[in-house]
């Protein structure tokens, strides 16, 4: 596994094929250190549901977990050993450790009878010793007959042997396809080098692959049938189709010479060439060749090239990996040691066994391409995702064969594949997707509009707020290759695809809006909204993501490209607007709502309440930065953080890891989570130069997630649909340029629908100016919420909106006051109190310690935290670590969405 927080997964599926496997050997008592991902609620709730006792390791005491931490040890140096004697590169550790658990499995173990191996003490046999063989040595397999190239072809090839497999079969890594297989017949060659074979194969690959360069026609055309065949007026020569595809290979391989770059690309594009380019690619093609043929035996870099990928059996560390459930039983393999006793119930104890896993593994992750999908041990799955996808195409009529014309821009597409999941990581599909080469197009030729509109979280979140106030069904559907539904008004042709064979120089012209084209997502845009008003519903105005229909079917929709929400009064509402829905387009019915972007949906029909939560999203994001196990915080920032630029001569932080921590934080920023929007906005500005003291300010965000990874923000309830909104400034709060700070958030029904903490784009010349000017920017969120609430068919009066400051309050009301302390603001500014004056908003004042605001705009101590968080209806309970006693007694509920 790649992430901790898989452990409880793979361990409660490990002991599932235990128990069916030795039903008679119960496993009775577990011993555990104190790593969160092995106590987790889940894992207790499972392991008493199953009758096993937990027991908890002191900390910092490895002695008292004894049995696992020698076992593990004594597995990790056998992979030490096994590598350095086979000449193996350290990416194989994956097969080295299974080789070893097998080998630790069948040898006399300790604390068992004289001579006793741990298989035979639970198999009651003993093991076969021919099995084992020396780990990387040469491993001949015989070639079937049918895959020979004649009577005096080659009957074997070499293989590097990485262990047994079931029965008499064994594991070989072929070093030509760079994969994992199983052969049967093999002969072994233990005294042959394993890195020579390794070495060898990639240097005749390299040689290969520069020959067919070196040998490439660029002007070959194999066009069959008559064709006029016109020179251009410049004298430049046209290109094949065949060369295309291979300029397009080298160009994404990397190994073409950057002086030939342009005339490559040319090439790749279908382009005409100069015959001087043509002569200065073939020139450098040649060079490129000579150098590499004149190169030293390949050392280190042979490791990084023969690198096993993903394959049947194991997962390499750069992967997270996830076991099939239901495979057979001859894939267990159980390596036991330490002493045999036996408990009165007829069980064995804690310290009886180390049990070792071998079952066939499927990787976590998705393929990158045709080639990685065909070689994991899911890969049925992959191919019939490629056949629906193709047979989803042929049914569209997406494209027509044609012959290729003259001069036409040739467009590329590549499969995209993915494992879509449900809220509790379980796989809903394998989704295989053909994705055009839309960077390749150009504009006013291939394309003109691109827009197309997606639902933005503030809207989900208002949406989900008004379906558990007035307790509507909430529904979801997921409409198939959404933008095949949509009709191409420019000519695009495409090469064929890996899967689609075609005659030379045939190509195909594509008919319908293809994924990766420029303009695909405005084409289905149209055709949906045309499609949704003929059938009742409007649009609304101020989003166009939102669509509404009154009347006898009353419902409402929120688009997100192909995924759709349907909410719709109790009855027979939801169902119908769904059969109307899935009547216009083909896609399928995901019942109720329980995942949509990301963010988990959970309702309490009783209360009328819902929550929203990224806890899977949160549980990921600790595991890729290795803080799963991290000492929580009480709060995203350090109270009264204060950063500033980095200096010269002040340590760096790795750039990239910190973007990437930023990014993955910002997420929880927009979706869920307010509170980590000032911690965002703050720390997102440094991410050009970050220093040491930003990064360790980055991590004390994730030790905060860590302590609240479960929180939810709940709408509903007793709460209304009233929008009540809050905001402040924080003063000259940058250091650098000495702007301030804008804070705002807007509840409905209990919950925070939008917020936001940014900096103010001008230097403010006091407090109340700075209030003043965040007010403005409130006031422009506000009206965008008012105006979907109205659009779905709420009436939304004057929108309250809560300031703590007396003279930005005076300022928005009274626009003589204080003139001369406000005439030099600027016209942009005063909008807001036109709109107040006009009946929009009505500012009040609230004190400081009551306004949620304020955690928008600067670091808190953890009690004004979790009081703030409380009124904008974010929970942070369900994982808080708790603060000191004193913090506990001040820290009481607070009633959502209100001043009080």
């Amino acid at each position: 596994m790649r992430f901790k927080s898989e452990a409880a997964k793979i361990l409660m599926e490990f002991h599932a094929q235990a128990v069916a496997r030795y039903p008679d050997k119960p496993i009775s008592r577990i011993r555990v250190d104190n790593a969160l991902e092995l106590n987790s609620a889940e894992l207790k709730a499972y392991w008493a549901k199953h009758g096993v006792k937990v027991e908890p390791s002191p900390r910092y005491s490895p002695q008292s977990n004894g049995v696992a931490e020698r076992a593990v040890r004594t597995v990790t140096e056998m992979c030490r050993t096994m590598l350095i004697a086979a000449n193996l590169p350290v990416s194989f550790w994956p097969a080295a450790a299974r080789n070893a658990a097998y080998v630790k499995n069948r040898v006399p173990a300790t604390g068992l009878r004289r001579g006793e191996t741990p298989y035979e003490a639970l198999h009651g046999r003993p093991p076969k010793p021919e099995r084992m063989r020396i780990f990387g040595c040469v491993a001949w397999a015989k070639i079937p007959e049918v895959h020979r190239t004649g009577k005096f072809g080659t009957k074997a090839r070499p293989y590097i042997y990485l262990g047994p497999a079931f029965t008499n079969a064994s594991r070989l890594w072929d070093p030509v396809a760079r994969k994992e297989v199983i052969e049967h017949s093999v002969v072994f060659d233990e005294k042959g080098d394993a890195r020579d074979l390794l070495e060898k194969e990639q240097n005749h690959q390299e040689e290969q692959q520069l020959a067919q360069l070196r040998a490439l026609d660029l002007t070959s055309n194999h066009a069959q049938g008559e064709r006029v065949e016109q020179a251009p007026a410049d004298g430049r020569q046209e290109v094949g189709v065949d060369a295309q595809v291979a300029m397009r290979n080298a160009l994404d391989r990397g190994i073409v010479p950057e002086g030939a770059r342009e005339a490559m690309e040319r090439t790749a594009r279908g382009l005409p060439v100069s015959p001087g380019e043509m002569g200065r690619v073939a020139q450098l093609l040649d060079n490129l060749h000579r150098q590499l043929a004149n190169r030293q035996p390949v050392s280190a870099a042979a490791e990084g090239a023969s690198r096993p990928e993903q394959t049947a059996d194991h997962a390499d560390t750069g992967r997270r990996s996830a076991r099939i459930a239901g495979h057979p039983a001859e894939e267990l393999s159980l390596p036991l040691a330490g002493r045999k006793r036996k408990e009165p119930d007829g069980a064995y104890s804690a310290g009886t066994c180390f049990i070792v896993l071998e079952p066939t593994e499927v990787p976590y992750d998705d393929p990158w391409s045709v080639t990685e999908a065909t070689r994991r041990p899911d890969r049925q799955l992959w191919l019939e995702a490629m056949q629906k996808e193709l047979r989803s195409h042929g049914e569209r009529g997406t494209w027509e064969v044609v012959t290729v014309p003259l001069g036409a821009n040739l467009i590329s597409a590549k499969w995209v594949f993915r494992v879509k999941r449900n809220g509790d990581a379980s796989i809903q599909k394998y989704k295989a997707r053909l994705v055009a080469r839309g960077f390749t197009q150009v504009q006013g030729v291939d394309y003109d509009e691109t827009f197309a509109p997606t639902s933005r979280l503030q809207i989900l979140r208002l949406f989900c707020a008004l379906v558990a106030v007035l307790d509507m069904d909430l529904h979801q559907i997921d409409f198939e290759t959404a933008y095949l539904n949509a009709n191409l008004t420019h000519d695009i042709y495409m090469l064929p695809p890996e899967g689609v064979e075609l005659m030379p120089q045939q190509v195909l012209k594509l008919r319908r809006a293809l994924y990766g084209l420029k303009q695909s997502a405005h084409d289905w845009y149209a055709v949906l909204r045309d499609s949704l008003k003929k059938i009742g519903f409007e649009q609304c105005a101020l989003d166009p993501t939102i669509y509404v229909r009154n009347g006898e079917n009353p419902a409402m929709l929120l688009v997100y490209v192909d995924d759709i929400l349907v909410a719709a009064p109790k009855g027979p509402g939801v169902e119908a607007a769904k059969t109307e829905l899935l009547g216009l387009f083909k896609g399928t019915d995901l019942g109720e709502a329980h995942y949509c972007l990301g963010i988990r949906i959970e309702r309490n029909r009783e209360q009328k309440t819902m929550s929203l939560d990224q806890e899977r999203y949160a549980e990921e994001v600790l595991a890729r930065f290795d803080m799963t196990n991290c000492k929580p915080a009480k709060t995203p920032m350090a109270a009264k953080t204060n950063l500033r630029k980095a200096v010269d001569g002040e340590p760096r932080a790795d750039k990239s890891k910190y973007q990437a921590l930023i990014g993955s934080m910002a997420y929880f920023g927009q979706g869920t989570r307010g509170d980590f929007a000032y911690y965002v906005s703050v720390l997102g500005k440094f991410c050009d130069d970050p220093s040491e003291e930003h990064w360790i300010a980055a991590k004390h965000g994730l030790r905060y997630l860590r302590g609240t990874s479960g929180a939810r923000l709940v709408f509903g309830g007793a709460e209304d649909l009233e929008v009540r909104g809050y905001v402040d400034a924080d003063w000259a709060a940058d250091r650098d340029d000495r702007k301030s700070m804008s804070g705002y958030v807007f509840t409905v029904g209990g919950g925070a629908v939008a917020w936001g903490a940014r900096k103010q784009g001008a230097v403010a010349l006091s407090t109340a100016e700075a209030e003043y000017i965040a007010a403005g920017v409130a006031g422009r969120e506000a009206v965008m919420l008012k105006g979907a609430l109205t659009a779905a068919g709420q009436l939304v009066g004057t929108i309250k909106i809560h300031c703590d400051n007396q003279a930005a309050i005076q300022l928005v009301k009274n626009p003589g006051s204080h003139h001369n302390r406000s005439k030099h603001i600027d016209i942009v500014h005063h909008w807001i109190r036109d709109q107040t004056q006009q009946g929009a908003f009505a500012f009040e004042y609230i004190p400081t310690d009551l306004n949620p605001a304020d955690a928008f705009t600067k670091a808190l101590g953890s009690v004004k935290h979790y009081q703030h968080a409380e009124r904008i209806g974010l929970d942070l309970r369900p994982k808080m670590k708790a603060g000191k006693e004193e913090e506990k007694e001040e820290m009481r509920p607070t009633q959502r969405g209100s001043v009080k």
